[in-house]
């Protein structure tokens, strides 16, 4: 088994994801998304991540009336965050442990028919692994 990356560098790369504008967003949700499956989270850490993925829900909405984003960025961000939350969500299934509400809207988004079909093919292709 692989040692766990150093406290600072994880910290550092959930920091890139809550300041949502660096461009290595996209980069930072694949990494800390892979992580999830040889590192356990302490609560602090969850409860961030949490929150960063219920504020990424409503910012990346089409539909949404939120400046954070400029509607052409809106997709990039949406697709990485959906598989963020995806790896999360199946984290904590698998563990037993029970589906925080924002993983659960996020899984209903990854379902909806009214999502793009790459953002939802995300969360099929995860569903998928985890079979």
């Amino acid at each position: 088994m692989l040692p766990n990356p150093p406290e600072i560098l994880f910290n550092t790369i959930i920091n890139v994801i809550g300041m949502k504008s660096d461009l290595c967003f996209k980069l930072a949700c694949r990494k800390v998304g892979d992580i999830f499956q040889y590192q356990k989270l302490d609560n602090t850490t969850c409860k961030i991540l949490l929150l960063y993925l219920k504020e990424l829900k409503e910012q990346t909405d089409f539909n949404s009336s939120s400046n954070r984003f400029v509607l052409s960025d809106r997709y990039d961000y949406r697709q990485a965050a959906m598989f963020l939350a995806t790896k999360l969500y199946y984290v904590n299934k698998r563990k037993n442990e029970p589906i925080p509400a924002v993983l659960d809207e996020w899984k209903q988004i990854g379902q909806s028919n009214e999502e793009f079909p790459s953002v939802r093919n995300t969360w099929l292709r995860e569903q998928y692994r985890n079979m």
